[in-house]
């Protein structure tokens, strides 16, 4: 099976997806998005995935907006946790892409985007991917929603994730991320 065929298959059948089960901010983050919405997209060439050498080797994954691709490390599996953790927190990047929400600040994106990757981890019940204080923060949260049940992420909780995310190095020097770039048209997209 080709690589793009396995993404498909882990966003449609992993059952730790099941679990991604939030809303933070007024983004809802649901199964469906990565099972239906993005896997659907995959299958069809409407995202691409694209193997490369041109990440960081800190990056397993990365999703970009411009082009409507995952870009993937040479290596990459979907038997790998890790990857598919970062499958998951590109994934969502893809799931904002496609609703076309407009420019938000890259923070906002990537709070959500680390608690999703976050919510997959706890419910594989798998240590955060890297120490860094986001995704601390995120696997705290996460386990404590997935243990109670809870849906929303309260304001302030969702602005401290909003602000650990704005301190992350990686993304100080980043000031917007796009949301709204998917390049085809879904006027008459018919669904999956």
């Amino acid at each position: 099976m080709a690589i793009k065929d396995d993404i498909v298959s882990f966003l449609k059948t992993d059952a730790a997806i099941q679990r991604i089960n939030f809303k933070m901010d007024g983004f809802l983050v649901y199964p469906q998005a990565y099972a239906v919405d993005i896997a659907g997209l995959v299958a069809r060439d409407l995202i691409r995935v694209k193997t490369t050498t041109s990440l960081d080797d800190d990056v397993y994954a990365s999703y970009f907006v411009d082009y409507n691709q995952f870009w993937i490390r040479p290596g990459f599996s979907t038997t790998s946790d890790d990857d598919c953790s970062a499958l998951v927190h590109e994934a969502t990047h893809a799931h904002m892409d496609y609703k076309a929400l407009g420019m938000k600040p890259i923070e906002w994106s990537e709070a959500i985007a680390y608690l999703a990757e976050a919510f997959y981890r706890e419910a594989r019940r798998l240590k955060p991917l890297t120490d860094h204080f986001i995704r601390a923060k995120a696997h705290s949260l996460a386990k404590r929603m997935l243990a109670s049940g809870q849906y929303e992420v309260p304001a302030d909780v969702a602005r401290s994730m909003i602000m650990a995310a704005k301190a992350e190095p990686h993304y100080v020097k980043k000031a917007r991320g796009s949301s709204t770039s998917f390049a085809q048209p879904f006027v008459n997209f018919d669904g999956f």
